[in-house]
């Protein structure tokens, strides 16, 4: 049931529960009260969010897609499984994830990349890690020695004539840019990168095995197939420097494809040998076969019949000929003879 409600019933304010009416303005005065500390947490909040933010690590992503071609010798049958969504070539596709993501394949890539040396420039507050064009000086690696790296850290300052790489326990000898110095027992040079200007605070040089650093790659990679149908391999990398993890997939891509193309090549080598070796074989077999069969026929006077069906041949179109002269010869006489029988005079 309604009841009619008046226009001043509307506009009434709130009663509180003891029956006062609700004070907007010492409300607001209580508001004013708190004002400060209010501007105090959002600012507390805005500066932890900045030193978070500034301070932590970021994580990115790169990707790239590979291409796996099928191979252009595929029988017909296989083409018609295929056009039916059949895919029995699903395995080939895992075969060549796995190579992506095999040991040997990463181990070429951080060797070539000299992924073991990684510096390390020192801040107020944290440390971060420097690669490619920022790092202040390039380290190139004699092409002479082949071991593998120990763990080991180094004391880093860089100057403009001369640096100081020092390991735990050694003194303190700066050297020239371009001397050839031993790091961690492998044979170097340091350039100055010119267009870093030098920090003032020191660096660090950290120095890790292959192995470890490999198989850190491996665990941030993620190789999938984009489509069940199709030949086509996404490979992602996640890393907290962006050049680094572009010039890893790249890498990685380069040694998959110039590893392919050496599989190809060996196993063409060793198809063409196996064929020669089995040319070989046969032409000797046969050669052995041909002399033992021409022993065997002069041993018991057996001629080759193909030979001597051409000889018989022969010889039966020869006399045939002579037949032939002879019969006409004959002929010839016999009508002679006929008509000396029959002449009337000598004469004739």
């Amino acid at each position: 049931m309604g009841y009619p409600v008046a226009d001043n019933d509307i506009n009434e304010l709130p009663v509180s529960p003891g029956g006062n009416q609700f004070d907007v303005k010492r409300f607001i005065f209580k508001l004013v009260g708190f004002l400060p500390w209010i501007i105090i947490s959002v600012l507390i909040g805005y500066s932890i969010a900045t030193l978070y933010l500034r301070y932590t690590p970021q994580v990115h992503k790169v990707s790239a897609q590979l291409l796996i071609k099928d191979d252009q010798a595929s029988s017909p049958d296989y083409n018609i499984i295929r056009d039916l969504g059949v895919m029995p070539g699903a395995k080939e596709i895992q075969d060549q994830i796995d190579i992506l993501e095999s040991y040997a394949l990463v181990k070429n890539v951080v060797d070539s990349l000299h992924l073991q040396l990684q510096i390390f420039a020192k801040g107020r507050v944290a440390t971060s890690a420097l690669y490619g064009a920022l790092n202040p000086v390039f380290i190139n690696l004699l092409p002479d020695d082949s071991s593998d790296f120990k763990p080991q850290s180094y004391r880093l300052i860089v100057r403009r004539d001369k640096f100081l790489l020092q390991a735990p326990g050694d003194p303190a000898i700066y050297h020239n840019y371009g001397d050839t110095i031993l790091l961690d027992g492998h044979r170097a040079y340091l350039r100055l990168n010119t267009a870093v200007k030098p920090n003032a605070n020191e660096y660090t040089l950290v120095i890790r095995d292959t192995k470890s650093v490999a198989r850190s790659i491996i665990s941030s990679l993620d190789i999938r197939q984009l489509h069940d149908m199709g030949g086509i391999l996404a490979i992602a990398i996640t890393d907290e420097i962006v050049q680094k993890a572009v010039d890893i997939v790249d890498v990685l891509i380069k040694s998959f494809i110039d590893a392919s193309k050496i599989d190809k090549s060996i196993v063409a080598k060793k198809t063409n040998q196996f064929l020669r070796d089995r040319v070989e074989d046969v032409e000797k077999n046969l050669n052995g076969l041909e002399i033992t069969a021409d022993s065997f026929k002069s041993k018991n006077n057996i001629t080759d019949i193909s030979v001597a069906g051409n000889q018989y041949l022969s010889e039966v179109i020869t006399s045939d000929k002579e037949k032939a002269n002879q019969e006409g010869q004959i002929k010839l006489l016999n009508s002679l003879n006929n008509f000396i029988s029959n002449a009337k005079s000598v004469y004739d």
